[in-house]
């Protein structure tokens, strides 16, 4: 019987896998007195699509694709899962698919891809990582953003650079859906494209956004997603009712901090802690959910 209880509970501890991703967002103040607005909702503004954005690609990510990953139109996986979030919506297309691919940015501090080169939106690779930033996480999408006041006087975060870094120094990538020991490139890149649209993570276990993510998964489609990325930008986006916490945004017609640029992280530890951070300071810990 003793056997069998330690059995059984080795198991589980190999069975629960941690979230390992950091999301950059910009969701809090450091204004003296403000509100805490840990969770204040993001997006780009309309004027920002009207025409699709152009997220640059590093030529680094050719190396990995081999012919048959790319689709008829010539795109690569990455652009693929580009196109899926375009065609989840009749709202906007979010993403330039013919946008061509740069040469890779490699920082050693994660602000250099706004400071050094705030014009071009990326996804890029990072062999080296970042000192400032988990090893643990997987990948990292930054966005820096202007607090702003909707018509209904809910903050949000009107999205103006946003980022994402995939963390090659600590894992492996692969677009073999059966390649079990590492992880799924598009799923990834799904996911990441969704955080830097401003999405959250949502909890459905077969959503892309859900806030785990196994070397096992595949998850290439946004069929639980879709409503989401709907909510967020249709006609009631920026009241955002029920798609993300606002944790008692205020409410007034016009606020102080607006036109503020902020930027935040938030990184999940190896531990299961999800810890906040504004400015390098932590302002928020809570336990993630594991899996």
């Amino acid at each position: 019987m003793r056997l069998a209880i330690l059995l059984a509970c080795l198991l589980a501890l190999i069975s629960c896998t941690p979230e390992t991703e950091t999301t950059n967002r910009s969701p809090a103040s450091s204004s003296a007195g403000s509100s805490s607005t840990t969770g204040l909702p993001a997006r780009w503004s309309s004027s920002k699509l009207s025409s699709p954005l152009s997220v640059k690609v590093s030529s680094a990510f050719d190396t990995d694709f081999t012919a048959g990953d790319y689709d008829s139109d010539g795109y690569g996986p990455i652009r693929q899962m580009m196109k899926l979030w375009n065609e989840s919506t009749t709202l906007y297309d979010f993403f330039n698919l013919s946008e061509a691919n740069v040469g890779n940015r490699e920082y050693s501090n994660l602000t250099d891809y706004y400071y050094q080169d705030g014009a071009q939106f990326g996804i890029y690779k990072s062999n080296s990582w970042f000192s400032d930033v988990s090893s643990a996480a997987l990948a990292v999408t930054q966005y820096y953003g202007n607090k702003r006041t909707s018509s209904t006087g809910s903050q949000y975060v009107e999205i103006i650079h946003a980022d994402i870094i995939l963390n090659y120094a600590s894992y492996t990538f692969t677009t073999d859906r059966f390649d079990y020991g590492s992880y799924d490139l598009p799923t990834v890149m799904l996911h990441e494209l969704g955080h830097l649209l401003g999405l959250g993570h949502y909890s459905h276990p077969y959503a892309v956004m859900a806030p785990t993510l196994a070397s096992y998964e595949v998850k290439r489609d946004l069929f639980y997603d879709k409503t989401n990325i709907a909510n967020l930008y249709g006609s009631n986006n920026l009241a955002v009712k029920s798609l993300l916490k606002t944790n008692g945004a205020i409410t007034p017609t016009s606020h102080p901090d607006d036109g503020e640029i902020v930027r935040g992280v938030i990184e999940l530890m190896p531990s299961g802690d999800c810890h906040h951070y504004l400015e390098g300071k932590l302002i928020e810990s809570h336990k993630a959910k594991l899996r």
